[in-house]
């Protein structure tokens, strides 16, 4: 592999999760700043936060559920055999 593919890949990378945590933050910011507009009790904002934790639990499994997934009982671990002429038979 050349290095500066090498390093190409590794800088998109490191810019994507730079991006996806500075989204993260903003979303989570504007979640606090919904949340404290919203005047409830202590035992209520528990709930919720409760809720928001079940219900990002529940989203996970349904969407690993819905991943395709390898078939790992392969016999041959994925290898093709390539065809062999039959030994011995078919000669007159």
């Amino acid at each position: 592999m050349d290095i500066a593919k090498g390093i190409e890949r590794v800088v998109t990378l490191v810019v994507k999760a730079y991006l996806v945590l500075l989204g993260l933050c903003i979303a989570l910011h504007i979640l606090l700043c919904w949340l404290s507009t919203v005047h409830v009790s202590a035992g209520r904002m528990v709930e919720l936060w409760l809720v928001l934790g079940a219900a990002s639990v529940i989203a996970y499994f349904i969407r690993k559920s819905h991943a395709v997934s390898k078939d790992r009982n392969l016999a041959h671990h994925g290898a093709e055999r390539t065809p062999l002429m039959p030994r011995g038979r078919g000669r007159a």
